[in-house]
């Protein structure tokens, strides 16, 4: 199949945008869950009303709203991305063998979704980097940590929405809060590693097409 290159600098600092905006209503879910945790604590202990769980659950459903807004919006400019730097490295590279659609679609797939896209990713870092010998490019580790504090991250979060919905206790709404307190700082450092890949790859990227185009003049 063939692929245009598109420049993926424009894309990358909207992205980049989302996920600093996404950040910060992590830090504050985050925060709303801590604050759940101490109040249903001290109600626990006979040092808070049912007033005060009121207003608990007001706060968090105020900070819940714009965190499920943009999550939506951020995982919609990532995957745009992901698919953006994939069909570059296609047309970079003969290295690539993960397709840009399936690159989205494994992320949907039960377990493959596990690796598979994480196995797209290295691939269009290693085509990017190197694509006349990809196979040898090296991978950071900072990227293959990236991918392990967002599965983390992703099986946290399931965790924690399944116990809420089926949440009949205080103590079951304490551990899904417990939960979610937990998963912030893997968020957040998913969050940070994922701002990187996607300004590094995406400089890789433009800085790759720029030298092959002047190559291609002068030739």
């Amino acid at each position: 199949m063939d692929y245009e290159f598109k420049d993926p600098l424009a894309l990358a600092r909207v992205v980049r945008i989302a996920l600093m905006a996404w950040l910060l209503v992590s830090v504050c879910y985050g925060l709303s869950a801590a604050f759940s945790i101490v109040e249903i604590g001290r109600y626990q202990q006979g040092g808070a009303t049912v007033q005060d769980l009121e207003i608990v659950d007001q706060v968090s459903r105020a900070v819940a709203i714009p965190m499920l807004l943009v999550n939506l919006v951020t995982i919609v400019l990532v995957a745009r991305w992901i698919y953006r730097v994939n069909k570059n490295a296609h047309t970079l590279s003969h290295g690539m063998t993960m397709t840009p659609g399936w690159n989205i679609g494994f992320f949907f797939i039960p377990f493959a979704n596990l690796w598979k896209p994480f196995e797209g990713i290295r691939q269009t870092w290693r085509a990017s980097l190197s694509p006349s010998d990809p196979y040898e490019a090296p991978l950071p580790g900072w990227i293959t940590l990236w991918w392990i504090s967002w599965i983390v991250s992703t099986i946290l979060n399931n965790a924690s929405f399944r116990i809420s919905l089926r949440a009949n206790t205080l103590d079951q709404i304490l551990l899904a809060e417990w939960l979610d307190a937990i998963c912030t700082p893997v968020d957040l450092l998913a969050g940070i590693l994922l701002l990187q890949l996607v300004a590094r790859l995406s400089q890789i990227q433009h800085d790759a097409n720029d030298a092959e185009a002047h190559q291609a003049v002068f030739e």
